[in-house]
């Protein structure tokens, strides 16, 4: 959390999918060069980009930011989404800020942008008594914030038509770069 006026205190908080975000074709395309090979023979891992997980870790320890996964890559629960991670060399470093997971909807009229939004409206007015398995109870049970600043990061774009100005569309073919957290950090007013 940081305090922006003395006033407002701001969390900032990064809906992260994984496919096209932290993997690409790129990336698909570099584990079958010889470098690559030697990465994936060392440990590494051939669903995660090391240098894109290094750039929302970078963003995360120097602004505060934490991360709520978006993804297909969610478990049924937080608890069990961080366990998962466990199994990625390269993705397990970004545990430590992950403070949620969105609630998967199985139905034709909702879309990814309807679960972002259902996790923000319940963090926003701390209405989380029905969503214990979705969320950090210790990071949220600290009332103290007054704003929540988001942005959405996702190769696809099912979102809401009022999320455009939280979204930034990766592009799945080069998955996040720099540009893009700069965009990132121009959203989440830092």
């Amino acid at each position: 959390m940081k305090c922006v006026d003395g006033n407002i205190k701001n969390i900032r908080i990064l809906f992260l999918d994984i496919d096209g975000v932290l993997n690409s074709e790129e990336y698909a395309k570099y584990c079958y060069t010889d470098d690559g090979k030697q990465y994936l023979a060392e440990g590494g891992d051939i669903f995660v980009d090391r240098n894109a997980v290094n750039l929302i870790k970078r963003l995360c320890d120097e602004y505060d930011v934490r991360i709520v996964i978006s993804s297909s890559w969610r478990d049924i629960s937080l608890s069990a989404t961080i366990k998962s991670f466990e199994e990625y060399k390269d993705l397990k470093c970004l545990n430590k800020y992950i403070v949620g997971i969105t609630p998967k909807y199985h139905s034709e009229n909702l879309i990814r942008g309807d679960e972002i939004n259902d996790f923000y409206n319940n963090i926003r007015h701390f209405n989380l008594r029905n969503y214990d398995k979705f969320y950090d109870r210790k990071y949220f049970s600290n009332k103290n914030f007054t704003n929540v600043l988001y942005c959405i990061v996702d190769d696809d774009t099912d979102m809401l038509r009022f999320q455009e100005c939280h979204f930034i569309k990766i592009d799945n073919r080069t998955g996040i770069t720099e540009k893009d957290i700069n965009k990132v950090k121009h959203i989440l007013k830092l």
